[in-house]
């Protein structure tokens, strides 16, 4: 069984956004109003990378056409933007990132089980 509890074989490589400001909780399966459709900031597919027993991580650069204040990401298995019950972990931003057009924001996941 995978850590959701149920045999899964897709890989966690897909990175969300939001613009809530809610702190996470363990209870979460998908990512408070998630971004989705238009404005280059919906849920994309990540470049995974093994790095070492155990760990790994998951890089995605997003490219804005619309105007955020992007304040958490979420890590899931699943590719639909706004999906539920899909999401491995979700972490609130320290500080809010503003994006307007034309900007960009890498999204680095670095993950560990043991």
């Amino acid at each position: 069984k995978q850590i959701s509890g149920t045999s899964n074989v897709s890989q966690c490589i897909y990175i969300a956004l939001s613009e809530a400001a809610d702190t996470p909780l363990a209870t979460w399966t998908a990512l408070v109003t998630e971004i989705t459709g238009a404005g280059g900031l919906a849920r994309n597919t990540g470049v995974y990378a093994s790095t070492g027993v155990g760990a790994w991580t998951v890089i995605y650069t997003f490219a804005c056409t619309g105007s955020y204040t992007v304040r958490a990401t979420g890590l899931h298995w699943k590719s639909t933007s706004g999906s539920n019950g899909n999401m491995l972990a979700a972490v609130l931003f320290g500080t809010p990132v503003t994006l307007i057009n034309g900007d960009s924001l890498q999204v680095t996941w670095t993950c560990s089980v043991a």
